[in-house]
């Protein structure tokens, strides 16, 4: 596992000790977590690597908390070009 998504995955694992799973299940990683931080990170690697890392959060849980983060730092990235996005869902396995 790649240490950026080990970090991410221990950054959920904070967010639901400070705040439970109720509020990550309802208000979403961008309440609970460093998301920018999270995702300015990501925008400065290649599409490659960014889907790499996603797939596995997206697998790093077995409680489908890391599949529901992926997909919501997936989504942010709809503004990047269609290429570098179609790429990252192709590798990641996210979905909006």
């Amino acid at each position: 596992m790649t240490n950026t998504a080990e970090k991410i995955l221990e950054e959920l694992d904070e967010a639901l000790v400070k705040f439970g799973t109720y509020s990550f299940d309802d208000k979403g990683a961008y309440e609970v977590m460093d998301f920018y931080s999270i995702t300015s990170r990501l925008r400065k690697l290649p599409s490659d690597m960014v889907g790499k890392i996603l797939k596995e959060v997206g697998e790093g849980r077995e409680d489908g908390r890391g599949e529901s983060l992926r997909d919501q730092i997936y989504r942010e990235f709809q503004e990047m070009p269609d290429d570098w996005f179609d790429e990252v869902g192709r590798i990641s396995g996210a979905e909006i």
